[in-house]
């Protein structure tokens, strides 16, 4: 069998990036950003302004992000019972 899913809120239990943003980023433009999705801003373009926000260095946000974000109950056994497709 072969799986494809979406990562990010969906494989993880909750959206790793979310969880990044409202640790380090600037809540002021997460919130606003919200609001202005579909209405005038791309998807892209809203992540490029709220990730913009975050001063990190990227081992310290990757550290962060493999211990903080959590797995749904289940997806390594689904993992494990498909075939890897790399893209």
């Amino acid at each position: 069998m072969q799986l494809v899913v979406d990562w990010d809120g969906t494989c993880t239990e909750v959206d790793g990036l979310h969880m990044l943003l409202e640790e380090f980023g600037d809540q002021a433009v997460y919130e606003h950003m919200e609001g202005v999705l579909g209405n005038g801003l791309t998807l892209h373009e809203v992540i490029a302004a709220e990730m913009g926000t975050i001063k990190l260095p990227l081992d310290f946000a990757v550290g962060w992000m493999r211990e903080h974000v959590t797995m749904r109950p289940g997806f390594k056994e689904l993992a494990e019972s498909s075939s890897p497709i790399v893209l």
